[in-house]
């Protein structure tokens, strides 16, 4: 009782027939389904990412000669933001130049059905900038590799993204805004290169640019199926709703020598379906 002295047990004696006075109710399940907690939860997000190296290894080790045990070799990787604030030749797009991938707003809902929604976009006023970088892809051997790309390079905006699982049909569904404003890229073995590639919405006119015409929408469903050529009889499904774009190909280099531009007006992708399964 050392910590107590005779003010404090002075208080404690004026209190404690207030206390046991005090009318304790406990709450009946009517009251309690209406009490609820914070609505979500919101994360605001700023990063920089670096990766040394991501290999895919085929889990198949035969000999020389036969299939499996090569692997896929994915170098220097790095995303953030794209340092800079002019894209598709407008400047007012909102954002600040920086290195980091910023400006960042994730929320996250559950809804009365059990569907987690989870949408992103710009904290405040503007879009997301962001930067790709990969120094090279290699294909290796045991004693042989191969570089199938390297010093690829992509800038882009995101306007929105949403990520939904679906409690109904167990299935993720991803809907992003996104325009590419510049892409680069080698592939060495072809003595290929790709520069000033740009990808924009179907609509959007360089001469006279629109922030609202540059995005194209990605729409895609990802769930589990079945497959009868799959040795376990499951597959990675996926269900990708119409691509519509413009893509522009500032210079397509052979041997080092540009030999030309080319631009795709309109191109659509549709009714398109994939199954992935191992072998």
């Amino acid at each position: 009782m050392s910590g107590l002295n005779k003010k404090s047990l002075l208080a404690l004696g004026i209190m404690l027939p207030a206390l046991s006075s005090a009318e304790i109710r406990p709450i009946d399940d009517s009251a309690l389904s209406e009490v609820t907690g914070q609505a979500g939860i919101t994360i605001e997000l700023e990063t920089k990412i670096d990766i040394g190296e991501v290999v895919y290894t085929d889990v198949n080790s035969g000999a020389a000669g036969e299939l499996g045990g090569g692997s896929l070799s994915i170098q220097n990787v790095s995303i953030g933001g794209a340092n800079k604030t002019n894209y598709l030749g407008i400047s007012s797009w909102g954002v600040a130049a920086s290195d980091t991938l910023d400006n960042i707003q994730v929320t996250i809902d559950v809804g009365a059905d059990g569907d987690a929604i989870v949408n992103m976009g710009p904290q405040s006023f503007g879009v997301i900038d962001f930067a790709v970088g990969i120094d090279s892809v290699e294909l290796q051997g045991t004693a042989d590799s191969t570089v199938l790309m390297s010093n690829f390079n992509l800038v882009g905006l995101m306007g929105a993204a949403s990520f939904i699982v679906d409690t109904q049909d167990d299935s993720l569904n991803v809907v992003a805004s996104v325009a590419i404003d510049d892409m680069d890229f080698d592939s060495d073995f072809l003595s290929l290169g790709v520069r000033d590639v740009q990808v924009t919405g179907n609509t959007f006119n360089p001469v006279a640019p629109q922030q609202l015409r540059a995005f194209f929408d990605v729409d895609f469903k990802m769930y589990s199926t079945t497959n009868v050529n799959s040795a376990g009889g499951e597959a990675l499904a996926i269900d990708i709703n119409p691509l519509e774009m413009d893509v522009r190909i500032g210079s397509i280099e052979l041997g080092g020598q540009s030999i030309g531009s080319v631009f795709i007006d309109n191109l659509a992708i549709t009714n398109t379906h994939m199954e992935i399964y191992g072998h």
